[in-house]
Order: C-alpha cells, then structure tokens, then sequence
C-alpha cells in the first residue's frame, strides 16, 4: 500500500511541475490551428483589382495625376463609418522617427557635435530604439551624414568632381577634438558607407566620376574609422551594426558577414531589426542561398529564445517570403505562425500588428513570376490567411503608409510620390481591405 502511494505521490509531484509548460505548449498549439483553420482574405485578384480598382502603376509612371484613386470626395468618409476603425496617418513609430532625426539636425546644423556624440552614445549604452524598432543610436546620426553627403550628391547630379568631399572637410574641424570618441568614427564610417551607396547609383556610373576607385577610397576609410571606433568601445551595439552595414557594401564573403551579425545579435538580442537587416543581407549575397537562410534563422531562434521564444524566426523570414517566392519552399510555416504568436506576445504595439497585418494580406498577394509548387502554393496561401485572425485580434488603428509599404509589388514607382499621394493611396487599399474583411465576417455571422 505505502508502494502504491508513494508512486502516486511522485507521478502527482511530476505532473505539478511540468504542468504549466504543458498547458502553455498545449494553448500555443491551438493558436496556431485557430490561424491555420482562418478563413481566406481573398484572392488576389478579387482581393486587390477588382475591389480596390488600384492597378499597377506602368514602369514610365511619373506622377500621380494619371493615376489617381476611383473613391469620389465621400466615398473615404463612408468607409470610415463602415470600417469602424481609425486611420492614423503620423503614428507613434513615425512620430518618434521624425522627433530624432529633428534633433540630430538641430545638433549639427548648430555644429554642436560633441553634444550629438555624446546622445549617440548614451542611446547605444541603452540599446534604446523606437516603437517600430529603429535604434536611435543610429536615427540620430541621420542629418549630419545629409550634411557631409551633400556636396556629392550635388556633384553626382551636376556631373562635377570639384566639391565630392566638401562635406568630409567641413565636418573635419571637429576630428581633434573628438578623435577618441567612438561616435563621431561611427558617425564617419556610415558617412562613407552612405558615399559608397551614391557612387553605385545609376546616376553616378553615367557619370564617370565615380567609379571603383572612389568607391574603394570610401570603404577603406569606412574602415578605418570603425576600426578606431571598436578601439574605445568593443562592446557597442551600434558599432557592430556599422560593420554589418560596412560587410554588406563591400560585398564581404559570407563567413564574415554571418560572423558580424551574429557578434550584433550577441550585443543586442533585443531589437529585431537586426534580425531583418540579417536576412535581407544574407538574401542579397551571391554566394548565399535560402539553406543558409533556413540554418540562420533556427540558430537565432537558439540564441534568442529567452527574449523572443520562436519570433526570430518569424522575424528572420519575414522579408524573404514578401519579396522571394522561392522562400516558401523552406519556410516551416506552424514555426512561422508560432514566432509570430510569440511576437505578438512580446510586442502588442499597433506598429507590428499593421506590419503583420499588410504582410499577411497584401505582401503574400504579390504575383509570382513562373509556376509554383504545391509546397510552396500551400504554404503562402496558410499565411495568408492569417490575415483576418491578425485583423480581429491585434488591430485597433489603421497605419495606411505601413500597408503601402506591404503592398510594393503594386507601385512600382512609389518612390516618386509625395507624402500626402503616398498617404492618399495607402488609405484607400487599407479601407477597401477592412471593408472587404468587414463583410466577409459580417457574412460567416
């Protein structure tokens, strides 16, 4: 009898302790067949042509006037009502992007430099970054490499050599005093990062000024100057993002660039866009393909899982599969959906909800050039239907330039768009999908 019990006792000790790891896999698991088991937004044809009347913009498309939305002046207003949700045009993420960059201009347009470095610095310290995940670190050195870019972009426009490095001398007046101080190499190193990125421009190469020699000129001295960066600060974040960035325009091998942003995750598991950086990076090499993406993507799940669970994985994926169809192939799609829970879980904000949302439903309709496979139709049309079940448990506020941006395939000349024109075509995709999915669920009541 005393056997009996004490096995009892062990087996009612055992089931105490592993129960709420159970419970908490177990509920997980039913998330993600309640995503999996979500109605269908729509196909893309329906579900952006014929509803929404926007069609791809032709590839000499200029400007807007030629293409504007079909909603007359009250149709927008109407949605509005119908939809019951709010459009938020500047949200908290745009917000505080623009709150920074502000400063960083007003610091160095005041030639207030050491004062710049020294917020850089503290911001690196903090690994702080925005809503939308942007490190302010980096935000904040935006307006003075405008500044020492301008002249090239100047010379590059007017096909002139004589002032390409006016702006790398101006800014050399503050190289004594601050020749310690880690922020101001960093700030120079992405000065010349940003000069190598102009001089691969079309414009640059039809010009004939700008060629290998300058581009080599400007990744050697990028180079430098984190080297004397990393001397005063071997532990900073922000340092280990410019040697990724610097990897990337110097089209390093892959070992290197795989080690550089794996020292970043190390530094800085917390924010997640280096795990976007990280694949949009191995994606673009030559020599990497999407079985590295795949081996990449799991081992920073390893590596990160006690700050995001699976999310890196979603993270890591989450850009291939908007813009390479070949992804679909790879991707694990329950692993994907469980990242994203646990995204959610980490990350309730409004910004990631309308990132996940517009990926869901617009990014994953983008026509795919040739024939897929059955793996590959199956596992895009699984994520897309994860649209409506992101829609009805995390969305509050519609962030329209957000879902513009998940809808590129369509506009193919976005960037020649002014602001207002950007924001004006981004509100009617948004309603016409809310209204679209509106109806859809009123209809399934």
């Amino acid at each position: 009898m005393i056997k009996y019990f004490v096995i009892f006792l062990t087996f009612f000790s055992v089931c105490h302790f592993f129960a709420p790891f159970f419970c908490k896999e177990i509920v997980k698991r039913i998330r993600v067949a309640e995503l999996m088991r979500s109605p269908v937004v729509q196909s893309v044809k329906k579900y952006i042509f014929s509803q929404t009347g926007l069609q791809r913009f032709p590839s000499h498309s200029k400007n807007y006037g030629a293409h504007k939305p079909r909603m007359s002046d009250t149709e927008p207003e109407a949605l509005k009502a119908e939809v019951k949700m709010p459009c938020v045009y500047k949200s908290e993420e745009d917000l505080e992007v623009e709150w920074y960059i502000h400063r960083g201009h007003r610091l160095s347009e005041q030639d207030e430099m050491p004062q710049l470095c020294a917020e850089i610095k503290q911001f690196d310290t903090m690994l702080a970054v925005t809503t939308g995940g942007r490190p302010i670190a980096e935000l904040l050195t935006r307006s003075a490499r405008h500044r020492i870019l301008s002249p090239l972009e100047q010379a590059i426009e007017t096909q002139s050599p004589s002032a390409t490095s006016d702006g790398f001398r101006d800014i050399e007046q503050f190289a004594a005093e601050l020749s310690d101080d880690y922020a101001f190499h960093l700030l120079m190193c992405y000065a010349h990062i940003d000069a190598v990125r102009l001089c691969k421009t079309q414009k640059a190469k039809d010009s004939g000024l700008f060629g290998n020699r300058a581009i080599e000129s400007h990744i050697s001295k990028a180079s430098t100057h984190i080297t004397f960066a990393t001397k005063h600060n071997a532990q900073s974040a922000a340092i280990a993002a410019a040697k990724c960035a610097l990897c990337e325009i110097s089209n390093a091998n892959p070992a290197s660039l795989m080690r550089s942003y794996e020292e970043l995750i190390a530094l800085d598991k917390t924010t997640y866009a280096h795990f976007r950086k990280y694949a949009r990076a191995l994606l673009a090499h030559p020599e990497i393909g999407l079985d590295v993406l795949d081996h990449e993507a799991s081992k920073m799940v390893k590596k990160t899982q006690d700050i995001w669970g699976t999310g890196a994985y979603a993270w890591m994926y989450l850009d291939p599969l908007g813009t390479d169809s070949a992804s679909f192939e790879r991707v694990d799609v329950t692993r994907f959906m469980e990242g994203a829970l646990d995204i959610f879980e980490r990350c309730p904000d409004q910004h990631n909800a309308n990132l996940f949302a517009g990926f869901a439903a617009l990014s994953l309709s983008a026509p795919v050039s040739g024939k897929e496979s059955a793996t590959q139709w199956r596992n895009r049309l699984q994520l897309h239907e994860t649209a409506d079940w992101i829609i009805d448990t995390h969305l509050r506020e519609l962030h329209p330039l957000l879902w513009l941006k998940g809808a590129h395939w369509l506009f193919l000349e976005s960037q020649e768009l002014t602001h207002d024109q950007k924001a004006a075509l981004g509100e009617e995709l948004v309603l016409r999908v809310m209204q679209i999915h509106q109806r859809h669920a009123d209809a399934a009541k």
